[in-house]
């Protein structure tokens, strides 16, 4: 089940392309393809989302393995998130593509 969820979510960051607190930016110096943006909330008021953080990492290791810059935030606040965003689209232009992934409600 996890397998089948980790393809959905790569397919669903592959669709978007084309139409904590924890917050990183790791440029990819060799060979960018793109430039991606994950941000993955599992902890919401009364409820939690589980795994949600989990498979967006391993989203972010493939989209790194495969050549994409990635800015990623985990359970992040409104404002770190349109702080991240804004970061994100400024580098959009620099590599000709972006990647938006969103995990959470």
């Amino acid at each position: 089940m996890n397998r089948v969820r980790f393809l959905l979510l790569c397919s669903v960051a592959l669709i978007v392309s084309q139409a904590s607190q924890a917050q990183d930016y790791t440029p990819t110096k060799e060979k960018r393809v793109g430039t991606a943006l994950i941000i993955a909330n599992e902890n919401y008021p009364g409820a939690v989302i589980k795994g949600v953080i989990s498979d967006s990492k391993k989203l972010k290791e493939s989209l790194l393995k495969a050549g994409y810059d990635v800015f990623f935030g985990s359970d992040m606040e409104r404002l770190e998130i349109l702080s991240l965003t804004s970061r994100f689209a400024k580098e959009i232009p620099k590599s000709g593509m972006g990647v938006i992934y969103y995990g959470g409600h």
